[in-house]
Formats: C-alpha cells, sequence, structure tokens
C-alpha cells in the first residue's frame, strides 16, 4: 500500500487523447503559482503551442512527463467526474462508457461539436435534460 507523500495540488482528467483540461481543479499554493508560471512561460508554451495539437494540454503533459516535482502533485479522476463528453466525441472509443455523459453526471464538455456535429442541438438537448433533473432532484438523493 503506498501513502502520498505530497498534497494533491491539481486534479485532472483524461480522455481518449490524453490529458483533457475541460474541467481541471488547482488548489492554490506556491506549487501550483510556479506551475503555472512554467506552463504558460514564452520559452516554452509560445515556442511549442503551434505545434501541440492541444496547445495547452499538450504542454501540461510534456511537463508532467519530465518533471517529477509536477507529477507528484497531479491528481486524475474518471472522465465522467467533471468532465464528461457528449455522443459524438471521441469518436475512436465510441463504445467505452468511461467517457461518455451519463443523466446525472456533474458536467458536460462539448469537446468537438464544431466538427461535424450539430453544437446547437446538442446543447439544447442538455439544456431540456437539465431541466427535467433539476425539477425532481430530491428523489435522486433519498
Amino acid at each position: 500500500m503506498s501513502t502520498l507523500k505530497q498534497p494533491i495540488d491539481m486534479i485532472i482528467t483524461q480522455d481518449c487523447g490524453g490529458f483533457n483540461l475541460g474541467s481541471f481543479l488547482v488548489r492554490r499554493s506556491s506549487w501550483s503559482e510556479m506551475l503555472l508560471d512554467i506552463w504558460w512561460d514564452p520559452a516554452m508554451y509560445e515556442q511549442m503551442h503551434m505545434q501541440w495539437e492541444h496547445k495547452e494540454q499538450d504542454a501540461l503533459e510534456t511537463l508532467y512527463s519530465t518533471q517529477a516535482w509536477i507529477r507528484e502533485r497531479i491528481g486524475f479522476l474518471p472522465l465522467r467526474k467533471i468532465n464528461a463528453f457528449p455522443p459524438g466525441a471521441c469518436a475512436d472509443k465510441a463504445d467505452d462508457p468511461q467517457y461518455f455523459f451519463k443523466d446525472h453526471d456533474f458536467v458536460i464538455n462539448m469537446a468537438g461539436c464544431e466538427w461535424g456535429r450539430d453544437c446547437w442541438g446538442e446543447m439544447e438537448h442538455y439544456k431540456a435534460l437539465s431541466k427535467k433533473l433539476r425539477k425532481s432532484w430530491w428523489k435522486f438523493w433519498q
């Protein structure tokens, strides 16, 4: 059994393409201030972000893979806990339920809706679902 030696200062999720920063949590600390300074440093981010497909996510993945002091303070949650996808996102994992929204997930990330999907229709669907669930939310907690 392992124990944490350092506190967790950042909580993120991963999707079919790697880190997903659609929703993440950062605790204010000297560690997180240093991470943000390095993450957005022009010498690293500005010079590389045009080469990276997912820009800030790829930048953080690079830091995570090369810097032990960063790895030891990042924790991971399953994607659906804070960043669920609608059907159509992560198309290569369409049958994997760990990525896709279920009726009571906390947040839906409209990832990729502008590429061949009906963004407006998807948002209207989730808006209607939110209204339906909000009316009877207390029933789910009994």
